[in-house]
């Protein structure tokens, strides 16, 4: 017995087997359909893996990757500590870096990242067509509407602040 949930009876259990099997169907399906598609367009042909056959290659390839995740623990530690540092001296309450957080990623996650990926990874035979066009105008609009709701939850949170500063009692603020 486990203080989260019930222990699932027969039914739910044969439920949860009955979707991982479909789950787990479904992706090999997927990387099948992959590896068919990958080897039909010959990308599993030897001359295309013949570079990695080379030791300088490869031991090249090796310490790039070390490097590489050296950097990036290096770069999630002082973003985890820099991180908690400024968010306890400057957000006092999570609500508020929910609010700047919410007005930031909605933008980003809803319209900024599939626009520029679609202008990045797009078919390049519309270089200038009039969709290209319009994804550059949509990126940009909404570039400059995700800007003006930050500054407006920035603002807000700047005025909240303010108004209970005003509202403490002198002898609160001295202390």
């Amino acid at each position: 017995m486990t203080v989260l949930y019930d222990v699932p009876g027969p039914k739910a259990r044969r439920r949860s087997a009955i979707g991982s099997v479909i789950g787990t169907a479904v992706v090999v399906a997927i990387a099948v359909a992959v590896v068919l598609r990958l080897q039909s367009q010959g990308q599993f042909e030897a001359s295309k893996w013949e570079p990695f056959r080379d030791g300088d290659i490869l031991e090249a390839l090796g310490k790039g990757a070390l490097a590489t995740l050296r950097a990036a623990g290096l770069a999630i530690a002082l973003a985890l500590v820099l991180g908690s540092l400024l968010f306890a001296i400057f957000v006092p309450s999570i609500s508020e870096l929910f609010t700047l957080l919410g007005s930031t990623t909605g933008a980003l996650v809803g319209f900024i990242l599939p626009t520029a990926m679609y202008l990045k990874l797009g078919p390049d035979t519309d270089k200038q067509s009039a969709r290209r066009a319009l994804c550059k105008v949509m990126l940009a609009t909404t570039i400059v509407i995700a800007l003006l709701t930050t500054a407006r939850s920035l603002q807000f949170a700047i005025q909240t602040k303010a108004a209970d500063l005003l509202r403490q009692p002198a002898s609160a603020n001295k202390a």
